[in-house]
Formats: C-alpha cells, structure tokens, sequence
C-alpha cells in the first residue's frame, strides 16, 4: 500500500507525536508499505521517502503546501497527524484545541479566565487555528483518529464530527525496550549521576508545557510532604521554561527537592532512576509517558484529564486524580506510595496493563483503518 504521512517536523527527537510518526513509518516500512512522508524538515535517519517543504510562514500555509505536495503523489491513503487539511485520516496528537482552550483557563485565576476567552475568541493566532480545524472535521468523508474515548467526546462537542466517523485507537508502547528488565540496567547509574541517594524516593515527572502538564500541582503536594519521614525528591525532565516553578519550589521551602533536568532524548534511564511517575494533567489527549512508565513497572499518577487514564483502575495499576489542581490528593497519594511494598505490586500490576497496550497492536489497529478505507475507495 502507498501510504502518505503528513507531520511538520519528522524527527523523534521533537517529541511525543513525531516519536510515535517515526515509529509508526518503520513499523509500515517493515510491512512491506511504500511510506512517503510530508514534512517541513525531518531528521537524517528518518525512515520513508521525505518530502520536505521547508519552513513556511503559517500553520495555514504549510497545510496548503502539504496538499500541494500530496496532489502530486500517488496515495492510497494520506493520514495526517493533526497539521493539514488534505487527507484520509485526522489524527491530531494534540486532541482538539478548544477543548484544550477550555480546560486551561482552570489553571487561571478566577479573575483572569473572562480576559483570556477574550483573547481565544479575537486573537490571530487562534483564530488560525480555528481556521485549520474547520477544514480538517467538515469533511464528511474523513475520518478522525481519537487518541481516547474523552478526545472523541470532544470532537464530536466541538467540531460536530459525527461518531460514525471516530475511530478510538489507543496509543501502544514498546514493552521489550521499556521493561524493568531493562531499567535494572541503568538505575545505580543513573541515581548516581543524578546524586540521589539509596533512600530517596523519586518521583519523575516528564513534558515540555510544565504548567499545562500540571507540574505546579506536584510542587505543591511536595511542600506537604517535607515534614514526612519519607524522602522526596522530585526529577523534572523537558524543554519548558523552569524559572517560574523553580520561584514556586523556592517559596514552598523545597530547596534542591526539585531538580529540572532540561530536554532529553531518551527517558529509558529516568524511569529506571524513579520510583513513582507523576503527571497530573490538565489536558492530555492521552499521556504516552504514563504508559512507558507503567511498562517499566513503575506506580504512575495521573487524571481523568488524560486519555490513558481510561486504561487505569484507580488504586490498582496507579492513580488516578478528579481534579489536576488538587495537590492535598496528590500528597495523599504520594503518602501511600511511600511504602515500598505498595509501590512494587501497584508497578507489578501497571507492567501488566502496559503489555497488553503494545506499540505492535497500536500499529496493527492503524493498518486495518487503511485498509477499510482502501476497501471503501476500491467498493
């Protein structure tokens, strides 16, 4: 099967969503597929026939160069990762923007959140984005890829896409690289380099939009957990901007209890140096770190705000929190989590629940959408 991918940046080294895109592209290589992938730029060794289009002055203008580009191939089917108008599937890694709008202004003060609606109603940017979202889900013909059941109810409440053209596709991980077998090999090493000591409990906590990820909340929950015989010590890994949670951890009297990290590039170590992952999101389409983490057999705490949280049963295979900014449950959890006994069978069962959501099935499930829609187009 031809297959055409469109995603601005191809390259794992981006990010979640262009992790995922290239591997999904050697996965459909493997299979015998000829991939073709439209892109702005993509990285030396990405796999597939690259069609770069360099870097163009909007979000609405790379998408009508993409269509451009694609017109002039021969696809069977064009899946499109969220950044362009011109293709078979709608698949955006982000979920849909206006639910994102709306659950961010909960991080706001009560005060400020009728400026900010202001502001997402009349503001360029956003109506641009608005713009290129009409021309992704107006399409009666298209599909849409929803990463979770909730980024399918905000599709159809936002963008009245109707539910005959959602397809629910779970997010997969690698579970022979992200193991506790694996870990095991880099976790005196990597609490070394890090200077944590043998008693120290980690809490990793891992994105590049730190505040919309939920990080605040975290900080919080720690300053309740200082007076605590445990100890805490939280990891901070991704490209966001730390100097004002570093001010929040300073005021909280935390001190070096908070370490950022910056952007990395493989997280296997991180995880094998943590004891517990944490993300209590405002917003998250689905949460792949949660999952990786779950597969190396750590106990993971996240909220209904994420995706995967659907795949988790409260108390079991980890946490799951109502409300992102509730940083007296998070404390409470962490407190559970202080006893080694339960973080071994909560990571025992989150190992399990991660190997029954393989990166191998996630592809199998992609595929067999190309094929419906082949067999439609051939019928």
């Amino acid at each position: 099967m031809r297959i055409g991918l469109v995603i601005e940046h191809f390259d794992a080294r981006r990010g979640g969503a262009e992790q995922w895109t290239c591997h999904l592209a050697q996965w459909l290589v493997a299979q015998g597929h000829d991939v073709h992938v439209v892109c702005q730029d993509a990285s030396e060794d990405a796999p597939g026939a690259i069609h770069p289009l360099g870097t163009t002055s909007s979000r609405l203008a790379f998408a009508a160069a993409a269509e451009m580009q694609l017109r002039q191939l021969p696809l069977d089917v064009i899946h499109d990762m969220g950044v362009g108008w011109f293709a078979d599937i709608i698949q955006s890694h982000d979920g849909s923007r206006e639910a994102q709008w709306q659950r961010k202004l909960q991080m706001l003060p009560p005060w400020l959140r009728p400026l900010k609606r202001q502001l997402i109603n009349w503001s360029p940017r956003y109506r641009e984005f608005r713009s290129l979202a009409t021309r992704q889900y107006n399409v009666p013909e298209r599909l849409v890829i929803a990463l979770s059941n909730s980024a399918a109810a905000d599709y159809r409440h936002y963008h009245h896409v109707h539910p005959s053209r959602i397809r629910v596709v779970y997010h997969g991980v690698d579970a022979h690289r992200f193991s506790p077998e694996n870990c095991a090999h880099h976790r005196a090493s990597m609490r070394k380099s890090l200077g944590l000591s043998a008693d120290e409990i980690v809490l990793l906590f891992a994105a590049h939009n730190f505040a919309l990820k939920g990080l605040a909340t975290l900080i919080r929950a720690l300053a309740q957990l200082r007076n605590t015989t445990a100890g805490f010590r939280a990891v901070v890994a991704g490209g966001g901007h730390p100097a004002a949670f570093r001010r929040l951890a300073s005021r909280c009297g935390l001190g070096t209890t908070v370490q950022f990290v910056g952007a990395i590039d493989d997280l296997l170590p991180y995880y094998a140096a943590a004891d517990v992952y944490v993300q209590p999101t405002f917003y998250d389409s689905f949460g792949l770190t949660v999952l990786e983490a779950a597969a190396c057999g750590l106990p993971v705490i996240t909220t209904t705000a994420a995706g995967v949280s659907e795949l988790l049963i409260d108390g079991h295979d980890g946490y799951v929190l109502p409300e992102p900014a509730d940083d007296i449950a998070l404390a409470a959890r962490l407190r559970t989590l202080a006893d080694p006994s339960r973080r071994r069978s909560i990571g025992t069962a989150a190992r399990r629940l991660a190997e029954r959501h393989t990166f191998e099935a996630n592809c199998q499930q992609i595929a067999a959408i190309y094929r419906e829609i082949a067999n439609q187009r051939q019928g």
